[in-house]
């Protein structure tokens, strides 16, 4: 009965840091994004997003790292939406000035 239930908690326990790491995953792919907006993430934002993940969310530093670098090398490749995005806003701004 105690090794079943060493078990069940064992195995709950690595859920629950694969969630983990799934949902910090997802956060810095977030936030990588939203530094993207403008079509490139500088030092200064990665710091940010960074001291965000460990300072606010206390995720664990080698984690943030972890994720980070590869939430970078992803966006390495551009993200056909955000181009379009971005060209939408541009079009939309020079619709407007015309207009004005």
């Amino acid at each position: 009965m105690i090794k079943l239930l060493k078990n069940i908690f064992a195995n709950q326990n690595s859920i629950g840091e694969e969630q983990d790491i799934k949902d910090l995953e997802l956060l810095c792919g977030l936030m990588i994004e939203a530094a993207y907006t403008d079509g490139e993430i500088d030092k200064n934002e990665l710091k940010k997003i960074k001291s965000s993940l460990i300072d606010i969310f206390e995720e664990k530093p080698d984690q943030v790292d972890s994720v980070l670098n590869q939430a970078i090398k992803n966006k390495i490749i551009p993200n056909p939406f955000t181009i379009i995005h971005l060209l939408s806003i541009k079009i939309f701004l020079m619709i407007k000035s015309f207009y004005s």
